[in-house]
């Protein structure tokens, strides 16, 4: 069944009433950490914008709608798990009489599937290859534009998982552990800028994107997203995530050619 309820003997009781007390039962039971429950806080109320005001109005289509929303990129699973929680209490307790995110596919898990409107893949495609970016900015921007690795896994890469032979880079992913979990071929653009950028350091081994100020150390994941914000920022492309942190494009489809 896609609609919620709509037993007119309830009360309208604003949906937004509901978002805090929720968000403390979660928080009481430890299955929301604080800044989880900052972030599930700030997009319950902003579905809440975006839907009916009465909870027995929201129906499946305004699920999706929500989901469908351009300002977030790899977050969609994480919403749609939250507003599955969300109006599964509110079922427990009586406020509508089903789940209106039943039927509601989780959104893919594939990176490479998310591509960015043509104007702003231009833009950056365009920024890289005039070398307009410092060089760090430039190779954390291409790995994710062009290869679709995520800033964790940046932020794991070293210089011994890079293969110039091959040119194939090995790619730790946060299920792994810290081993490798898949290899990527390097494109043309990344071994371009990739080669400029070695050529600021005077090492061979260690963290691939090194902290400014210790070379020899490397960057955390947070900072590798503040890192791409500022550059696409400079390029006139706004923030537009929901974290605060990461930008619109720090997650691209790869583009062919490059």
């Amino acid at each position: 069944m896609d609609d919620a309820a709509t037993d007119d003997r309830l009360a309208p009781i604003p949906l937004a009433y509901y978002v805090d007390a929720y968000v403390a039962a979660k928080r009481k039971t430890g299955q929301l950490g604080t800044s989880g429950a900052r972030r599930a806080r700030r997009n319950f109320y902003l579905f809440c914008r975006l839907v009916p005001e009465d909870p027995r109005r929201v129906r499946r289509q305004h699920i999706e709608h929500f989901l469908e929303r351009p300002d977030v990129i790899a977050s969609h699973h994480t919403d749609l798990m939250n507003l599955r929680g969300w109006f599964d209490y509110l079922v427990f307790r009586g406020v509508v009489s089903s789940n209106p995110t039943v039927g509601v596919d989780p959104p893919t898990k594939t990176l490479a599937r998310r591509a960015l409107v043509r104007d702003e893949a231009s833009i950056v495609a365009d920024a890289l290859d005039r070398g307009v970016l410092d060089a760090r900015s430039a190779l954390i921007i291409s790995l994710m534009f062009s290869e679709g690795v995520r800033r964790c896994e940046i932020a794991r890469i070293r210089l011994e998982d890079i293969d110039n032979e091959a040119r194939r880079i090995k790619i730790r992913g946060s299920g792994g552990s810290g081993l490798v979990t898949r290899e990527l071929p390097i494109s043309d653009r990344t071994e371009r800028i990739l080669a400029r950028y070695r050529a600021t350091m005077n090492r061979r081994r260690g963290p691939l994107v090194a902290n400014s100020l210790n070379p020899g150390s490397g960057v955390t994941v947070a900072h590798v997203g503040v890192i791409a914000r500022r550059a696409l920022e400079s390029l006139g492309l706004k923030r537009s995530g929901g974290d605060g942190v990461t930008p619109r494009l720090l997650v691209v489809a790869p583009s062919a050619g490059s």
